[in-house]
Protein backbone atom coordinates (compact mmCIF):
# COMPACT_ATOMS: atom_id res chain seq x y z
CA UNK A 1 0.00 0.00 0.00
CA UNK A 2 2.74 2.25 0.91
CA UNK A 3 4.51 2.03 -2.59
CA UNK A 4 1.22 2.10 -4.22
CA UNK A 5 0.48 5.60 -2.59
CA UNK A 6 4.41 6.77 -3.29
CA UNK A 7 2.98 6.09 -7.02
CA UNK A 8 0.64 8.56 -6.91
CA UNK A 9 -2.58 5.79 -6.19
CA UNK A 10 -5.48 6.82 -3.84
CA UNK A 11 -5.30 4.24 -1.39
CA UNK A 12 -7.61 5.38 1.22
CA UNK A 13 -10.26 2.74 0.70
CA UNK A 14 -7.55 0.27 1.52
CA UNK A 15 -6.31 2.25 4.36
CA UNK A 16 -9.58 1.66 6.03
CA UNK A 17 -9.10 -2.56 5.29
CA UNK A 18 -5.56 -2.18 7.17
CA UNK A 19 -7.11 -0.36 10.06
CA UNK A 20 -9.97 -3.31 10.25
CA UNK A 21 -7.72 -5.86 9.95
CA UNK A 22 -5.75 -4.31 12.79
CA UNK A 23 -8.92 -3.78 15.26
CA UNK A 24 -9.48 -7.47 14.32
CA UNK A 25 -5.97 -8.11 15.19
CA UNK A 26 -6.23 -6.34 18.77
CA UNK A 27 -9.39 -8.19 19.87
CA UNK A 28 -8.19 -11.34 18.68
CA UNK A 29 -10.14 -11.53 16.03
CA UNK A 30 -7.08 -13.21 13.80
CA UNK A 31 -9.53 -14.79 10.91
CA UNK A 32 -11.27 -11.23 10.48
CA UNK A 33 -7.73 -9.58 10.45
CA UNK A 34 -6.70 -12.02 8.13
CA UNK A 35 -9.23 -11.63 5.60
CA UNK A 36 -9.53 -7.89 5.79
CA UNK A 37 -5.52 -7.83 5.31
CA UNK A 38 -6.31 -9.66 1.98
CA UNK A 39 -9.04 -7.80 0.64
CA UNK A 40 -6.33 -4.59 1.24
CA UNK A 41 -3.75 -6.57 -0.59
CA UNK A 42 -6.54 -7.52 -3.61
CA UNK A 43 -8.09 -3.53 -3.63
CA UNK A 44 -4.20 -2.18 -3.93
CA UNK A 45 -3.60 -4.10 -6.59
CA UNK A 46 -7.23 -3.33 -8.58
CA UNK A 47 -6.13 0.62 -8.11
CA UNK A 48 -2.74 0.15 -9.33
CA UNK A 49 -3.88 -1.05 -12.82
CA UNK A 50 -6.86 1.11 -12.74
CA UNK A 51 -4.34 4.26 -11.87
CA UNK A 52 -1.95 2.74 -14.52
CA UNK A 53 -4.86 2.63 -17.34
CA UNK A 54 -6.13 6.19 -16.46
CA UNK A 55 -2.50 7.67 -16.53
CA UNK A 56 -1.75 5.86 -19.96
CA UNK A 57 -5.40 7.44 -21.26
CA UNK A 58 -4.56 11.18 -20.07
CA UNK A 59 -0.75 10.22 -22.05
CA UNK A 60 -2.83 9.59 -25.10
CA UNK A 61 -4.87 12.48 -25.00
CA UNK A 62 -2.20 14.69 -24.16
CA UNK A 63 -0.50 13.27 -27.05
CA UNK A 64 -3.33 13.79 -29.47
CA UNK A 65 -4.20 17.19 -28.31
CA UNK A 66 -0.74 18.43 -28.77
CA UNK A 67 -0.24 17.28 -31.90
CA UNK A 68 -3.95 19.22 -33.23
CA UNK A 69 -1.94 22.02 -31.56
CA UNK A 70 1.00 21.92 -33.52
CA UNK A 71 -1.59 22.32 -36.89
CA UNK A 72 -3.15 25.25 -35.37
CA UNK A 73 -6.12 23.70 -34.31
CA UNK A 74 -8.02 25.05 -31.58
CA UNK A 75 -8.25 22.85 -28.92
CA UNK A 76 -9.40 25.52 -25.73
CA UNK A 77 -11.90 23.02 -24.72
CA UNK A 78 -9.68 19.56 -25.28
CA UNK A 79 -7.07 21.00 -22.82
CA UNK A 80 -10.30 21.58 -20.81
CA UNK A 81 -11.39 18.19 -20.63
CA UNK A 82 -7.76 17.03 -19.95
CA UNK A 83 -7.43 19.24 -17.05
CA UNK A 84 -10.80 17.73 -15.46
CA UNK A 85 -9.72 14.31 -16.24
CA UNK A 86 -6.34 14.89 -14.83
CA UNK A 87 -7.75 15.90 -11.50
CA UNK A 88 -9.84 13.07 -11.34
CA UNK A 89 -7.26 10.73 -11.29
CA UNK A 90 -5.59 12.67 -8.32
CA UNK A 91 -9.00 11.38 -6.12
CA UNK A 92 -8.88 8.34 -7.45
CA UNK A 93 -11.95 8.41 -9.56
CA UNK A 94 -10.16 6.54 -12.02
CA UNK A 95 -13.03 5.38 -14.26
CA UNK A 96 -13.85 9.33 -15.17
CA UNK A 97 -10.54 9.96 -15.42
CA UNK A 98 -10.39 7.67 -18.58
CA UNK A 99 -13.89 9.09 -20.01
CA UNK A 100 -13.04 12.38 -19.76
CA UNK A 101 -9.18 11.62 -21.47
CA UNK A 102 -11.48 10.23 -23.92
CA UNK A 103 -13.89 12.87 -24.18
CA UNK A 104 -11.11 14.80 -24.64
CA UNK A 105 -9.55 12.96 -27.89
CA UNK A 106 -12.96 13.16 -29.64
CA UNK A 107 -13.19 16.99 -28.80
CA UNK A 108 -10.04 17.58 -30.46
CA UNK A 109 -11.03 15.25 -33.63
CA UNK A 110 -14.06 17.53 -33.81
CA UNK A 111 -12.28 20.60 -33.82
CA UNK A 112 -10.53 19.64 -36.68
CA UNK A 113 -12.98 18.34 -38.75
CA UNK A 114 -14.78 21.46 -38.23
CA UNK A 115 -11.54 23.49 -39.04
CA UNK A 116 -11.35 21.29 -41.88
CA UNK A 117 -14.66 22.43 -43.16
CA UNK A 118 -14.45 25.73 -42.61
CA UNK A 119 -11.26 26.23 -44.87
CA UNK A 120 -13.17 24.39 -47.44
CA UNK A 121 -15.80 26.54 -47.31
CA UNK A 122 -13.33 29.45 -47.38
CA UNK A 123 -11.57 28.26 -50.58
CA UNK A 124 -14.79 27.93 -52.74
CA UNK A 125 -15.02 30.96 -55.37
CA UNK A 126 -16.81 33.94 -54.03
CA UNK A 127 -20.73 34.11 -55.55
CA UNK A 128 -20.99 36.92 -57.74
CA UNK A 129 -23.54 39.71 -56.44
CA UNK A 130 -26.41 39.97 -57.84
CA UNK A 131 -26.91 42.97 -60.13
CA UNK A 132 -29.77 45.25 -58.96
CA UNK A 133 -31.44 47.48 -61.45
CA UNK A 134 -31.93 51.19 -59.65
CA UNK A 135 -35.24 51.91 -58.58
CA UNK A 136 -34.62 55.52 -60.10
CA UNK A 137 -33.74 54.22 -63.41
CA UNK A 138 -36.78 51.66 -63.63
CA UNK A 139 -39.33 54.55 -62.50
CA UNK A 140 -37.78 56.45 -65.63
CA UNK A 141 -38.57 54.13 -68.18
CA UNK A 142 -42.01 53.54 -66.87
CA UNK A 143 -42.75 56.85 -66.93
CA UNK A 144 -41.72 57.57 -70.71
CA UNK A 145 -44.62 55.27 -71.17
CA UNK A 146 -47.47 56.41 -68.91
CA UNK A 147 -47.32 59.46 -66.13
CA UNK A 148 -47.55 57.73 -62.59
CA UNK A 149 -49.76 58.47 -60.43
CA UNK A 150 -50.22 61.58 -57.78
CA UNK A 151 -49.05 59.98 -54.05
CA UNK A 152 -47.23 61.17 -51.22
CA UNK A 153 -43.63 60.82 -51.53
CA UNK A 154 -42.25 57.12 -50.50
CA UNK A 155 -39.51 58.16 -47.40
CA UNK A 156 -36.79 55.45 -47.32
CA UNK A 157 -37.18 52.71 -44.35
CA UNK A 158 -35.65 53.89 -41.01
CA UNK A 159 -33.20 50.84 -40.12
CA UNK A 160 -32.66 50.61 -36.19
CA UNK A 161 -29.69 48.79 -34.75
CA UNK A 162 -30.37 46.33 -32.54
CA UNK A 163 -29.02 46.94 -28.92
CA UNK A 164 -26.27 44.53 -27.74
CA UNK A 165 -25.94 43.86 -23.96
CA UNK A 166 -22.37 43.78 -22.63
CA UNK A 167 -21.41 40.55 -22.19
CA UNK A 168 -18.91 39.63 -19.11
CA UNK A 169 -17.80 36.84 -20.84
CA UNK A 170 -16.68 37.54 -24.98
CA UNK A 171 -19.32 36.00 -26.89
CA UNK A 172 -18.77 33.29 -29.48
CA UNK A 173 -17.69 34.88 -33.14
CA UNK A 174 -21.08 34.63 -35.02
CA UNK A 175 -21.42 34.67 -38.98
CA UNK A 176 -22.32 37.03 -41.11
CA UNK A 177 -25.46 35.76 -41.88
CA UNK A 178 -26.77 35.11 -38.17
CA UNK A 179 -29.26 38.13 -37.66
CA UNK A 180 -29.18 38.05 -33.87
CA UNK A 181 -25.49 37.55 -32.26
CA UNK A 182 -25.18 35.50 -29.32
CA UNK A 183 -25.27 38.41 -26.58
CA UNK A 184 -28.30 38.25 -27.43
CA UNK A 185 -29.20 34.24 -27.28
CA UNK A 186 -31.54 34.26 -23.76
CA UNK A 187 -29.54 30.89 -23.45
CA UNK A 188 -26.42 32.13 -23.93
CA UNK A 189 -27.48 35.26 -21.35
CA UNK A 190 -28.78 32.40 -18.59
CA UNK A 191 -25.31 30.70 -19.05
CA UNK A 192 -23.41 33.29 -19.06
CA UNK A 193 -24.97 34.65 -15.43
CA UNK A 194 -24.36 30.92 -14.06
CA UNK A 195 -21.06 31.16 -14.88
CA UNK A 196 -20.45 34.64 -13.83
CA UNK A 197 -22.47 33.96 -10.13
CA UNK A 198 -20.64 30.35 -9.43
CA UNK A 199 -17.23 32.03 -10.25
CA UNK A 200 -17.81 34.62 -7.82
CA UNK A 201 -18.59 31.62 -5.48
CA UNK A 202 -15.58 29.90 -6.30
CA UNK A 203 -13.33 32.78 -5.55
CA UNK A 204 -14.77 33.83 -2.34
CA UNK A 205 -13.77 29.68 -1.39
CA UNK A 206 -10.49 30.24 -2.88
CA UNK A 207 -9.71 33.12 -0.65
CA UNK A 208 -10.84 31.32 2.33
CA UNK A 209 -7.81 28.70 1.55
CA UNK A 210 -10.32 25.74 0.00
CA UNK A 211 -8.95 23.52 -2.40
CA UNK A 212 -11.36 24.20 -5.26
CA UNK A 213 -8.77 22.97 -8.38
CA UNK A 214 -11.39 20.46 -9.24
CA UNK A 215 -14.10 23.23 -9.58
CA UNK A 216 -11.98 25.24 -11.02
CA UNK A 217 -11.41 23.17 -13.83
CA UNK A 218 -14.78 22.49 -14.15
CA UNK A 219 -15.59 26.26 -14.66
CA UNK A 220 -13.32 26.56 -17.12
CA UNK A 221 -14.97 23.99 -19.25
CA UNK A 222 -18.14 25.48 -18.83
CA UNK A 223 -16.50 29.06 -19.88
CA UNK A 224 -14.97 27.14 -23.15
CA UNK A 225 -18.59 25.63 -24.34
CA UNK A 226 -20.11 29.05 -23.74
CA UNK A 227 -17.19 30.39 -25.94
CA UNK A 228 -18.13 28.04 -28.70
CA UNK A 229 -21.55 27.71 -28.40
CA UNK A 230 -23.15 25.03 -26.55
CA UNK A 231 -24.91 27.07 -24.40
CA UNK A 232 -27.07 24.16 -22.44
CA UNK A 233 -23.47 22.76 -21.64
CA UNK A 234 -22.05 25.76 -20.49
CA UNK A 235 -24.83 25.32 -18.28
CA UNK A 236 -24.98 21.86 -17.33
CA UNK A 237 -20.98 22.18 -16.35
CA UNK A 238 -22.03 25.75 -14.44
CA UNK A 239 -24.48 24.09 -12.25
CA UNK A 240 -21.21 21.11 -11.76
CA UNK A 241 -19.45 23.77 -10.41
CA UNK A 242 -22.19 24.60 -8.10
CA UNK A 243 -22.57 21.33 -6.55
CA UNK A 244 -19.11 21.06 -5.95
CA UNK A 245 -18.82 23.95 -4.21
CA UNK A 246 -21.48 23.26 -2.34
CA UNK A 247 -19.99 20.15 -0.89
CA UNK A 248 -16.92 21.82 0.17
CA UNK A 249 -19.11 24.89 1.77
CA UNK A 250 -20.41 21.75 4.18
CA UNK A 251 -17.07 20.23 4.83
Amino acid sequence: MAAAASSGVEVRKAEQLIRDARNSLDEGNFGDARANADKAIELVAQLEGQFAKAREQIAEAESVVADFRSKSVDVGQADSLIQLSQSFLKTGNYEKAVAYAKKAIKTANEAQTRQNTEKAMGDRPPIPPAVAVPVEAAAGAEGAQAAPAAGPPLSKPTVVAPKTAEPALKAPAAAATVEISASQDPEYLAAEKEIRDVGADLDKLEKRGQNVAHARNLLKLAMSFLRGGSFEKATRYARKVKNVLEEKKEE
